[in-house]
């Protein structure tokens, strides 16, 4: 069983897109796949992917405000211990599990713990997903360099919204040890399974990203 935690670094890199992408592309060669979100806004996105996809989260957010802020308004309380739990339930279940964070490692999730508590917690490998239309490269970097220093493993960066030319995946390169692993262009809400797909195995290197060779794309 191979598990990643993917996070983003500033808000809207559309990493639910990524993730979504990853989970049905692995379904697409046949392997069984779960999406985990601790805290979501909505897990739509996942069935209109694709239906096998199994997804689980345990807090509903009804805003789309950051989790701490939710807790407040909406009286949720969000607890390390129920997330932690029902992790290591839906994790044996697939053979491939993607959890997927909020805003960023140094994201506070409950009252008492960060979203890189949870990645080291759970023994997780991150991989980032950044938007360099908006995101600062040294924001990137900083990131990175933080899960480092936390002793969290980092699988590399996944570059969304795109531009055509951009110096960020040289600039990540040369200030980190991570690698840039993918470079899609703008996402479009409504982009259909098929070619979100095919753009993931076209864009990402797959491999890199689960740090497994994968024999069926060798067919």
């Amino acid at each position: 069983m191979r598990r990643l935690f993917i996070t983003g670094i500033e808000k809207n890199p559309h990493k639910t897109f990524i993730t979504a992408g990853l989970a049905a592309t692995l379904q697409s060669l046949g392997y069984t796949t779960c999406v985990y979100k601790p805290a979501a806004n909505d897990m739509d996105i996942f069935r209109r992917i694709d239906p096998r996809i199994k997804a689980f989260a345990s807090y509903i957010i009804k805003t789309k405000k950051d989790p701490i802020v939710a807790q407040i308004e909406e009286g949720i309380a969000i607890k390390f211990s129920q997330i932690s739990g029902d992790y290591r339930d839906i994790y044996k279940e697939c053979e491939f599990t993607f959890v997927e964070g909020t805003n960023g490692l140094m994201t506070p999730l409950g009252q008492d713990f960060f979203e890189d508590d949870l990645a080291k917690s759970l023994n997780l490998p991150v991989l980032f997903v950044a938007a360099p239309a908006q995101t600062p490269v040294d924001n990137v970097i900083i990131n990175i360099n933080h899960a480092v220093v936390s002793g969290i493993p980092v699988r590399g960066v996944i570059l969304n919204d795109c531009p055509e030319k951009t110096g960020m995946p040289r600039l990540i390169e040369e200030h980190t040890d991570a690698k840039v692993l993918g470079m899609l262009g703008k996402m479009r809400p409504n982009i259909k399974p098929d070619e979100l797909i095919s753009t993931i195995l076209t864009s990402v290197d797959i491999e890199g990203v689960l740090d497994m060779k994968i024999a069926k794309l060798e067919l």
